[in-house]
C-alpha cells in the first residue's frame, strides 16, 4: 500500500520517548508498505534529519511551524469546537503538501500520528485512514485537573478537557483502524463513546539493543530520563528537588542524581533544580554507560498517559525502578514486584532508599522488571499488532480491500 504518514514531530533524533515511538513505527511501516512522510518542524535546522527518514521512507517533508503561529492559532480557535491542541496545528501550507502528494503519489491510505493530524487525514481523498491516538489527551488533562494550580490554567484545562472529550470520541467514528499505547487510556476513550474497535499497541523498546546490565552499582547513584520541555517531566522533577531530594541528601549523603534529556535553558536556571549532587547530562546518543553506572532510577511523574517509554527503557535494562502509582498503572507493573511505588514524598523518598541499601529487594524488582519488557513491550510486538490494522492484499483485481 502507498501510504501518508503526518506527524506534528520529526522523530529523529530520537530524543525522547514520543520521536521513539513515531520513528518504530514508521520504520516498521516503511517495511511492508511504500511510505512517503510529512512532518512539522519547530526549527529550520530540523530539515537536515529528514536525511536520516529518507533511508528508509520514499520521500520525507516537512513545514515550518513556529511557537508565534502556535499562539496566534490556540487565540482564533478559544471559542470554537475545536481542542486548542488540534487547532493550534492549522497551517494552510501543511494542508496544500497533503493534497499534493496524495495526488502525485497515488497515495492509497493515510497514517495520522497523535490527535493534531488527525483534520490533516479526514480531509484526503483516501480510502483507508489509521490514527494513532499514542494516549487519551483527556485523561493526562483530568490528571492535570487534580495537581495543577491557578485559576488561568484551570480555566484552560477545564476547556481543554471538554473538547477533548468530544473531539476524541468523534474522530474516532471517522477512521477505519485507531490505535492506542494503553489500556486504560481505550478504556477511558471507550467509556466516553470511541469506537470499541480502537486497538492497544503499545510502546516498547528494542530487547536486542537494550540488554539488562549484570551487576548494580553499589553506589547510590540516581538516573531520570526524560526530555524537560515536556512540561509533565518538567513538573515531576520540580517536585522530586523540591520535596524529595532533600530528605534522600539527608538520609543517604553521598547520593547523586543524572538528569538524561533535553533541558530548557529556562529549566537549567531555577535554582530550585541546582542541588548537591544533581547532574544535568542532556542529550546523549548511547544510555548504556548511564545505566551502567545507575544504582536506581526514577520515574516521580504526578501526571501521565500512555506508557511512559523512559520506565520501559528502565525495566529493559535491568534497573531497580522507583515511580508514582500513576506511572504503573499504566505499564500494568506491580509494586513490589516489578518497581516500588511512592505517591507521596515521604514514601518515595523511602523506596529510594530501600533499593539503594537492600540488594536482595532491588535483585528481585530488576530481574521481574526485565522479563515484564520481554513478554510484552518489544517493539517487533507492537509492529505486529499495528500490521492487523491494515488491509491485506488479496489474490484477485484489487490489491487491497
Amino acid at each position: 500500500m502507498r501510504l501518508l504518514f503526518l506527524s506534528p514531530i520529526i522523530p529523529y533524533p530520537i530524543i525522547d520517548g514520543d520521536r521513539q515511538r513515531a520513528y518504530h513505527l514508521l520504520k516498521a511501516l516503511a517495511e511492508k508498505h511504500e511510505v512517503h512522510f510529512l512532518c512539522f518542524i519547530r526549527k529550520a535546522e530540523d530539515m537536515e534529519h529528514l536525511q536520516e527518514l529518507r533511508k528508509f521512507c520514499a520521500t520525507a517533508q516537512s513545514v515550518l511551524i513556529t511557537h508565534e503561529q502556535l499562539l496566534l492559532n490556540c487565540s482564533r480557535a478559544w471559542f470554537g469546537p475545536q481542542p486548542l491542541n488540534v487547532a493550534a496545528f492549522a497551517s494552510a501550507q501543511m494542508q496544500a503538501i497533503v493534497t499534493k502528494t496524495v495526488s502525485e503519489h497515488g497515495i492509497e491510505g493515510v497514517h495520522a500520528y497523535r490527535l493534531r493530524m488527525a483534520p490533516y487525514a479526514l480531509r484526503a481523498e483516501v480510502p483507508f485512514r489509521v490514527l494513532d491516538y499514542t494516549d487519551a489527551m483527556t485523561r493526562q488533562f483530568q490528571t492535570r485537573a487534580k495537581v495543577q494550580t491557578g485559576v488561568l490554567r484551570q480555566v484552560y484545562i477545564q476547556h481543554e478537557i471538554q473538547r477533548l472529550k468530544k473531539y476524541e470520541v468523534r474522530v474516532s467514528h471517522q477512521f477505519q483502524a485507531t490505535l492506542i499505547s494503553s489500556a486504560l487510556d481505550r478504556k477511558l476513550l471507550v467509556s466516553l463513546g470511541a469506537n470499541p474497535a480502537m486497538a492497544e499497541v503499545t510502546n516498547g523498546v528494542d530487547i536486542k539493543e537494550i540488554t539488562a546490565v549484570k551487576k548494580l552499582n553499589k553506589e547510590p547513584r540516581l538516573l531520570f530520563l526524560g526530555n524537560l520541555e515536556y512540561a509533565p517531566n518538567a513538573w515531576g522533577l520540580r517536585e522530586f528537588c523540591r520535596q524529595i531530594w532533600p530528605r534522600l541528601l539527608e538520609n543517604i549523603p553521598k547520593v547523586q542524581l543524572q538528569v538524561i534529556g533535553k533541558v530548557p535553558d529556562k529549566l537549567l536556571q531555577e535554582s530550585l533544580l541546582q542541588q548537591t549532587g544533581i547532574q544535568y547530562v542532556g542529550v546523549v546518543p548511547k544510555l548504556t554507560e548511564f545505566f551502567q553506572k545507575a544504582r536506581v532510577a526514577i520515574c516521580p511523574l504526578q501526571v501521565a498517559s500512555g506508557r511512559q517509554l523512559k520506565v520501559i527503557e528502565y525495566f529493559a535494562a535491568g534497573l531497580p525502578t522507583v515511580c508514582t502509582s500513576i506511572v504503573a498503572e499504566n505499564l500494568e507493573a506491580a509494586d513490589n514486584k516489578h518497581c516500588l511505588v511512592g505517591d507521596d514524598p515521604k514514601t518515595f523518598a523511602r523506596q529510594v532508599a530501600r533499593l539503594c541499601r537492600d540488594d536482595r529487594v532491588a535483585e528481585k524488582v530488576r530481574k521481574a522488571a526485565r522479563a515484564l519488557v520481554e513478554k510484552k513491550y518489544a517493539w517487533n510486538i507492537a509492529a505486529a499488532k499495528m500490521h492487523r490494522l491494515y488491509p491485506k492484499k488479496k489474490k484477485s483485481g484489487r490489491k487491497y480491500l
